[in-house]
């Protein structure tokens, strides 16, 4: 029988460690977690071990699994937010754990789009990360403003956040494709920005502080990313 290869045995480990996160995530008791959302991040979990043995050789099917990976992340932010308060240290493990197995989804996953530069590829992760936290934060507003107790804004302010949550959706999908670079890019990212500065004039200051900071380092990213890529 022939050896396995090195990608393989790369496959094998991460989807160990993903059904074991997954059990973690799914099984103990957290005090402030819903079984409904340990449910979700468990089943995104087992559903991204099986695509990484899914062939997806084309770039749309490539983007299709990486948004499907971003809306896993942000249902994983969803269960770390409610985890951290408990302040105990396997807690914190669990949260490497969690954020290895997905960056090892990711990263199996692109090897085809994955630049020969490291840098670029720590770029596209992080940005993928930074954009699953406007997304989170974006739905998370939202969702507030359109509850019974929500703040009171105008009819179109909501349907911006939703659009932004979906928009960074996108955005940390496209950031693979090899054409997302120069003025595509940049023109895309301002599209978030100019939008996401109506979004927060319709909210309080200090609400949209940490989204603020993101988007700063989006751009200094982006212009690092596009400095890399046009040597």
């Amino acid at each position: 029988m022939k050896f396995l290869n090195t990608v393989s045995k790369q496959k094998i480990v991460a989807s160990l460690l993903g059904i074991v996160t997954a059990a973690l995530i799914y099984f103990p008791y957290y005090a402030l977690t819903d079984n409904h959302t340990k449910l979700n991040c468990s089943v995104f979990l087992i559903l991204g071990i099986v695509l990484l043995w899914v062939p997806t050789e084309s770039l749309a099917a490539l983007f299709a699994v990486d948004l499907f990976f971003e809306i896993g992340l942000v249902l994983l932010l969803v269960f770390i937010s409610t985890i951290t308060s408990l302040h105990a240290w396997p807690i914190y493990l669990l949260i490497i754990l969690i954020l290895a197995v997905w960056i090892g989804m990711v990263l199996l996953k692109n090897q085809s789009l994955t630049s020969k530069n490291r840098q670029v590829v720590a770029i596209r992760l992080i940005s993928m990360l930074i954009f699953a936290i406007l997304a989170y934060l974006s739905g998370f507003y939202a969702l507030l403003m359109a509850s019974p107790v929500g703040l009171m804004v105008s009819g179109i302010t909501i349907y911006i956040g939703i659009g932004l949550f979906i928009y960074y959706l996108i955005l940390a999908a496209s950031i693979w494709q090899n054409w997302f670079k120069g003025s595509i890019s940049w023109v895309m990212i301002i599209i978030a920005i100019v939008f996401h500065m109506f979004f927060a004039y319709n909210l309080s200051p200090e609400t949209m502080l940490i989204p603020g900071i993101c988007e700063v380092i989006i751009v200094l990213l982006l212009l690092r990313m596009n400095m890399l890529l046009e040597k």
